[in-house]
């Protein structure tokens, strides 16, 4: 009976995405960052205070941050505790805007590509649970794994729908094939990079609300494009 119980949610999570592309959510969704240096990067003096010191020193630090999605896959990523960094998305050009306004510049990086496939042909791997706790909560978890790390995106089926095929682009840190597999936004993100640190990301607000069109207008600042 476990078996056929289990065999029918992976066969529901797989047909998710058909079911909701026609919905899609619009509002915005604020995550909380907690931060971990892995054992391996602490040997060689690197503590969790010394990262976070960096990162202040380097004006990256955050400990909180909020994504807005507009209604055709666009969205802005901002920082609460660093309002003068963020980053627009922009599905016509499938590129992320990573916009300084203390530098009045913004970097630019193509969502079309997986980093490590560029470097070495490799594909990730994608794993599903489909009986992934939080606290009491029974949710589901897809992983994307790739030699140097892995992204687990945790989401609440029925919770959060999204428009996958948005994103079918959209290949940075898995997000694309995530969302094919779940068709829902995460309600908890971990990032982490091998032998270094991990980085847990766990929703604590949810607004739903049109996204007023100026959010997504880059600022009239020097655009960045890395040489090819």
């Amino acid at each position: 009976m476990k078996n056929l119980i289990k065999a029918t949610i992976v066969f529901l999570l797989f047909i998710y995405p058909s079911l909701f592309y026609g919905q899609s959510f619009s509002g915005e969704l604020c995550y909380k960052a907690e931060f971990e240096v892995l054992p391996s990067l602490q040997k060689s003096g690197i503590t969790r205070e010394v990262l976070i010191e960096q990162l202040r020193s380097n004006g990256l630090w955050f400990d909180e941050y909020c994504v807005t999605y507009g209604d055709n896959g666009a969205f802005r990523l901002t920082y609460k505790s660093n309002p003068l960094l963020y980053m627009i998305y922009l599905p016509d050009s499938n590129k992320n805007f990573t916009c300084f306004d203390t530098a009045r510049t913004c970097y630019t990086v193509d969502a079309s590509l997986d980093k490590e496939f560029a470097l070495g042909g490799q594909r990730p791997t994608i794993q599903i649970d489909t009986l992934y706790k939080i606290g009491k909560k029974i949710c589901s978890a897809v992983k994307v794994i790739w030699s140097t790390g892995h992204f687990e995106y945790v989401f609440e089926p029925g919770y959060l729908p999204v428009n996958a095929s948005l994103f079918e682009n959209y290949h940075l840190d898995g997000w694309g094939q995530y969302l094919n597999v779940a068709g829902y936004l995460p309600i908890q993100i971990t990032k982490e990079t091998t032998g270094m640190m991990r980085v847990t990301y766990t929703l604590v607000s949810v607004t739903e609300k049109h996204a007023a069109h100026h959010l997504f207008e880059l600022p009239p600042y020097q655009i960045d494009y890395p040489q090819r």
